[in-house]
């Protein structure tokens, strides 16, 4: 957080309380978001997809571009628990990790309007490695 230099003043302070409360409840959106049900509203950009498609197809040799897109946007949005595995990262990325496929998500989700949201990747996770 960037706080103000000078806390005496009545407008740095309550710059600065702004900026805390901002801060506290980006927090506490991070923190829901690490274990529990998320919303995405929209899944990968078709850009993104394409070019995460080409690079993890030999992976999903059962499933075309497509389900590849709903399969990553089903699992990003499922809480933690059973084979879920999950968390969140400080920058706002939210992971989940299926035991059952081996499915590793990566996105971000709505709640966050300060950072573009939508998925990221996904990919086969050697479970050793998780």
């Amino acid at each position: 957080m960037d706080f103000k230099a000078d806390p005496s003043s009545h407008e740095c302070q309550a710059e600065n309380l702004a900026k805390y409360r901002q801060h506290k409840a980006q927090a506490q959106r991070l923190r829901k978001a690490a274990i529990g049900k998320n919303r995405f509203t929209s899944g990968f950009s078709a850009l993104n997809r394409r070019a995460h498609w080409n690079r993890h197809r030999n992976q999903y040799s059962s499933m075309s571009e497509q389900e590849y897109a709903r399969e990553a946007l089903r699992l990003i949005q499922l809480p933690c628990g059973g084979d879920i595995r999950g968390y969140a990262r400080e920058n706002g990325q939210i992971i989940r990790y299926s035991r059952l496929t081996g499915n590793y998500v990566v996105g971000y989700n709505d709640e966050d309007k300060t950072i573009p949201h939508g998925i990221a990747t996904m990919y086969k996770l050697d479970e050793r490695v998780y």
